[in-house]
């Protein structure tokens, strides 16, 4: 395809995502998506591909040739994949195709504006525009209903679900609100700066509170699922950031203050999600059992990135950022990044390997190798080559 290879798009940061569903993968990559079967059999199809460019807009219209950082500002987007449908939108149209052949399933023209993200289950799929949201059934595309958020800020949501923060006279009011039905399904009380995130694949909410109590709650139902004091304190005077992702037997939590420039320098994430997610902080990474809370180590760390797309399954975290001096921005010998990366071993809290060097202009990338029983840190210009025994099943076996 001559679009996939279009010379105007050397250069860019191009955004890429991967939607996956019961062994089918949505593919998005620039301007168009390729739907892929890898559970049909031993090698995956490519069943259907389909453009996400609105009629009448070439490549060339979408990309900003005079920025320094060109990127790609696609007119539509995958929201979701269901048990029969891929969801998405091109231009002002909400779409859904069949998963298996692309086949038009319905569509709608009133529900996309300018500025839009959705989200889809096998029931609703929810498009929120501005400082409302909008339900569709996902069987036909019929409007459940239109919601305004009244009832707060909203952070997240799964199909009709969504949560909302408000502030009250004594701290911060989070509530997970069934907008389907319009009625509340919890609500719990914080105190003022609380922190709130999402569990990396899982559906469990961490609150981080500004003295460092770190309560873990479920989704569904608002219940406790254990709390424990952490050495992570929110600054003040800088903006706070933690992320929490589950790995077998503990979750790894991450947090800090975000690293602003600091005598002059500036710190740059490695970002392979296309999305910006991912955000450099001074502060700690710690180990805490996920079925009582106990904190099972702690590490101090600086400059640090975490990248949301390496495996969660991974005995080891990898945080890896840029580094510019701002200081030598008149001089061009001296303004190539460097880079910082730290490899810790989640199971013990050990730094296993660091560094400091120019960085290569791609993203280091973690490559696991099961069956040789070792990982393969790829920083492009040479490789990290790691392999040591799971400590866990060997302390289980004596």
């Amino acid at each position: 395809d001559g679009e996939f290879a279009d010379p105007d798009l050397r250069g860019m940061a191009i955004p890429c995502q991967i939607h996956i569903r019961d062994g089918w993968m949505a593919l998005v990559h620039l301007t168009h998506f390729v739907v892929i079967d890898t559970a049909s059999s031993n090698i995956p199809r490519i069943a259907w591909q389909q453009s996400l460019k609105a009629a009448g807009i070439s490549t060339a219209e979408l990309v900003q040739p005079r920025t320094r950082n060109r990127r790609l500002h696609p007119v539509g987007q995958v929201i979701g994949l269901t048990r029969e449908t891929v969801i998405y939108s091109i231009g002002s149209k909400l779409v859904a195709g069949d998963l298996e052949t692309g086949r038009l399933a319905w569509s709608r023209q009133d529900v996309i504006s300018n500025q839009v993200s959705g989200s889809a289950d096998d029931r609703v799929v929810a498009v929120r525009t501005d400082g409302s949201v909008t339900l569709v059934r996902t069987l036909d595309g019929s409007r459940i209903a239109r919601r305004t958020f009244r009832n707060g800020t909203p952070l997240w949501n799964d199909g009709a679900l969504w949560l909302l923060q408000r502030t009250t006279a004594n701290g911060l009011t989070f509530e997970l609100r069934n907008y389907e039905q319009d009625v509340a399904v919890w609500t719990r009380d914080c105190p003022a700066e609380t922190e709130v995130t999402m569990v990396e694949d899982d559906d469990d909410l961490a609150f981080l509170e500004p003295t460092g109590r770190m309560t873990m709650v479920r989704w569904a139902d608002g219940s406790e699922r254990y709390h424990t004091d952490l050495p992570l304190k929110l600054g003040a005077q800088e903006k706070s950031w933690f992320t929490v992702q589950r790995s077998e037997g503990r979750d790894i939590v991450m947090g800090g203050e975000t690293y602003s420039h600091r005598v002059g320098m500036q710190v740059v994430p490695f970002d392979n999600s296309g999305q910006q997610t991912a955000v450099p902080f001074d502060g700690h990474v710690c180990g805490v059992s996920n079925s009582d809370g106990k904190l099972l180590w702690s590490t101090t760390v600086v400059k640090a990135s975490f990248d949301r797309t390496q495996p969660a399954d991974l005995p080891v975290l990898l945080l890896a950022s840029r580094q510019l001096d701002i200081r030598n921005a008149g001089n061009p010998f001296q303004q190539r990044f460097r880079m910082t990366a730290k490899v810790i071993d989640k199971r013990t809290g050990r730094e296993i390997y660091f560094t400091e060097e120019p960085a290569a202009l791609l993203p280091p990338r973690i490559e696991p190798d099961p069956e040789h029983g070792r990982i393969v840190i790829n920083f492009h210009e040479w490789q990290l080559d790691i392999t040591f025994p799971d400590s866990d099943k060997a302390k289980s076996e004596k």
